[in-house]
Order: C-alpha cells, then sequence, then structure tokens
C-alpha cells in the first residue's frame, strides 16, 4: 500500500523553475526556506483529502484535525500569500482573491457567481443582488424620475404675464442637485413637485434621479423666462420642504442653467 510518505517522495512540483519531490518542498515549506504556490496547494490537497478520485492518504487521521486546515497543519505556516476558497477549497494568491460580505475569499472563478453591490460595498450572492434590485424600484420615489428622462416631454416652455413682447425671448432651464438631510421625510419628492405645481396644474419643474449624488436628486425645471423663474422658484425657496434638503456645504451638488 502506497504511504503518504511514498506518495509526497514521488510526485514532483516545480516552484520558480526548481523541480523537487512534493516531500522536500513540504521540508522547505515547513522550515520558512520557500513559499507555496496554489498549486502546489491543490495538488497536497487532493493527496490529503482524496479529492478528484485520487486515493486519500490520511482515512486514519481525519481525527487530528478540521478538514479545511489539514493542509495548512502539515505546512504549519508560510501561507499567509496565498487564501483558501470559501466556495470550491481551491487556492488562490491573495493579490487575486475577492471578498464577499467582506469576510469570505473567492477565488477568481468563483467571484463569477457574485454581484458587487454598491449599497453593501461587497459583493454578495445573484439572490441577494437582485433582492436588493427589487426593494430598490419598490421603495422609489414615484415622482423622481430616471436620470435620462427627457424634460421637454413633460413640461412645456413658460413665460410669465410681466414679460415684455419679444421676438427671441431668452429661455433657461435650471438643474438643481439637493441632498436629503437625516431628517429627510418620505415623500419629500411630492413635496417638492407640490411646490413647482401652478394653480392651474401646469407643472414647472421635474423631479430626477443622479447618480453622482449620495442621497438626492436634481430639480430640473422647464425652459423659461427670468421672471418666470422669479415666480415658479418662490413657492419652494419659502416653504418648509427645503430645510429637509441641502445644496451647500457638500462634495456633490451642483447647479447647471441651461439657456435657449
Amino acid at each position: 500500500m502506497t504511504t503518504l510518505l511514498m506518495k509526497l517522495r514521488t510526485e514532483l512540483h516545480t516552484i520558480d523553475s526548481t523541480e523537487n519531490d512534493m516531500y522536500t518542498w513540504v521540508r522547505e515549506f515547513r522550515d520558512d526556506n520557500e513559499r507555496p504556490d496554489p498549486e502546489f496547494m491543490e495538488k497536497l490537497d487532493k493527496m490529503l483529502e482524496g479529492r478528484h478520485d485520487e486515493t486519500p492518504y490520511l482515512t486514519s487521521h481525519r481525527g487530528a484535525c478540521s478538514r479545511r486546515n489539514r493542509t495548512e497543519k502539515l505546512i504549519r505556516h508560510n501561507t499567509d500569500h496565498i487564501k483558501r476558497c470559501e466556495d470550491c477549497d481551491g487556492w488562490e494568491w491573495e493579490d487575486d482573491v475577492q471578498y464577499a460580505y467582506d469576510e469570505n475569499a473567492l477565488c477568481r472563478q468563483c467571484i463569477d457567481n457574485y454581484r458587487y453591490s454598491d449599497s453593501r460595498d461587497t459583493y454578495v450572492s445573484e439572490e441577494d443582488y437582485y433582492d436588493e434590485q427589487d426593494e430598490d424600484e419598490s421603495e422609489q420615489d414615484e415622482y423622481i424620475n430616471n436620470y435620462d428622462e427627457n424634460v421637454l416631454d413633460h413640461l412645456n416652455m413658460q413665460t410669465s404675464d410681466k414679460d415684455r413682447v419679444e421676438i427671441n425671448p431668452l429661455y433657461m432651464g435650471v438643474e438643481l442637485e439637493v441632498e436629503r438631510r437625516r431628517d429627510c421625510p418620505d415623500d419629500i419628492g411630492y413635496e417638492v413637485y407640490s411646490c413647482f405645481t401652478k394653480d392651474n396644474d401646469n407643472q414647472f419643474a421635474m423631479l430626477k434621479a443622479d447618480g453622482s449624488l449620495s442621497n438626492g436628486f436634481e430639480i430640473v425645471t422647464a425652459p423659461a423666462t427670468l421672471n418666470a423663474h422669479r415666480e415658479s422658484w418662490d413657492k419652494f425657496l419659502t416653504s418648509d420642504t427645503i430645510k429637509h434638503l441641502k445644496s451647500w456645504n457638500t462634495d456633490t451638488t451642483g447647479m447647471h442653467i441651461h439657456i435657449a
């Protein structure tokens, strides 16, 4: 019967162009003279565990240490530069490892089964990723449109009774980015939208999502004359609604003015 020692002495492995039998490499690793690579650890795992139809050589010693650290026990140390994948138990260079749920090490192959979650700042399973997407969609404010929504599909060019009659009047459109404050109510979208609804139900501004903001949206007006802007912004700027928003002393917000 072939023993583990016999197997280690007959199996060859090359590291950095140097070929030795497995037993010699184990001694080198134990003495800190060399560092194991993922390929070597995979080969050693197969011997110890009987993975991939290999004959296991630790059948009589399975109580000595747990399955996941049996290989590390044989090497003892000097494996800080490689990690074992939590999903497939394979080995990977530490620099190539990605982490799911902040602490689960994954190899380059297994990470493909995960999605990066911006909200959690880590990789999560496909199921958790799509659950988050569904939750985000269900919580989305109906008054906040997608970022690529065309304003002119919703709002008409607007003037004021105070405007002089001109052949080519100047129209301006404003995009004001705002962030929600900590005490912001859930219906802030409706509140802001209502501030720009005129008595005749004519809407002066709409709201759009903006990926550059942390937790906010942008207020986008119709193309309008200066007098129309003065009249339409007044209700919003004098309302309690603005107490729940901020657009200054932040690193994310700004304002754009389009001229037509």
